[in-house]
């Protein structure tokens, strides 16, 4: 919890290391992204209640716990892409460039428990083996079409996020890891096609909350 609470509390140029965005080659096949900006920056606050958390910095510090800390304790190995930006719908993800081919792309980054694939739509036979899949309107993985692999944004149990009333069920947040851990055993050495020429839509920064380009109500 000690941990959870430090990605919670940590300012964004520490976990970036001062930079647009931090990429850790982990020697993975498949790489996991997350977004270190909030809505609500510089105004976090955290408290642990039972299997519940309570922070205004859930959306995107749970993905960034789950990539940091939990997925390494399970012997996961991804590589990591931290951006910034993803929030005022430019995440630095979009800046992002390597020589390395991966096998699919992940992101914990959404609330709930059921899991998207934006334009990827070749991951969504594998992905529904392991998740229930809903719809999106987009988050960093959307700006990684260059990288020429498929992609998912799992639910992570956040709720009301974008306010300071935003909170997590661990509970929920656990059972949503495990499904992840038996997709990666199985299919991190899987190679799954990127997405269909099509156009992604973008979002935009309208009153203080993110919208997609078609006004429907967001969820990333």
């Amino acid at each position: 919890m000690d941990k959870l609470k430090l990605r919670l509390t940590q300012d964004s140029a520490e976990l970036l290391n001062g930079q647009r965005y931090r990429y850790i080659d982990n020697g993975g096949l498949i790489l996991g992204v997350a977004h270190c900006d909030s809505v609500r920056d510089g105004s976090f606050h955290y408290l642990h209640f039972g299997d519940c958390v309570f922070s205004s910095a859930l959306d995107d510090r749970l993905g960034v716990h789950v990539l940091m800390d939990i997925l390494p304790a399970l012997g996961i190995r991804c590589d990591v892409l931290l951006t910034d930006d993803e929030e005022i719908g430019q995440s630095t993800a979009q800046e992002f460039t390597t020589d390395k081919r991966y096998n699919w792309l992940f992101q914990f980054d959404r609330r709930g428990c059921d899991a998207v694939t934006y334009q990827y739509r070749k991951m969504d036979a594998f992905a529904r083996q392991y998740f229930k899949l809903g719809n999106g309107s987009f988050s960093d993985i959307c700006w990684l079409e260059h990288l020429d692999c498929a992609g998912l944004n799992i639910g992570t149990a956040y709720y009301l996020e974008h306010t300071r009333q935003s909170w997590a069920n661990l509970s929920e947040l656990a059972k949503q890891v495990c499904r992840f851990e038996r997709m990666a055993r199985d299919l991190s050495e899987t190679h799954i096609d990127g997405a269909e020429p099509e156009r992604v839509s973008r979002t935009r920064w309208q009153s203080g909350s993110l919208w997609p380009d078609d006004s429907e109500t967001r969820s990333t």
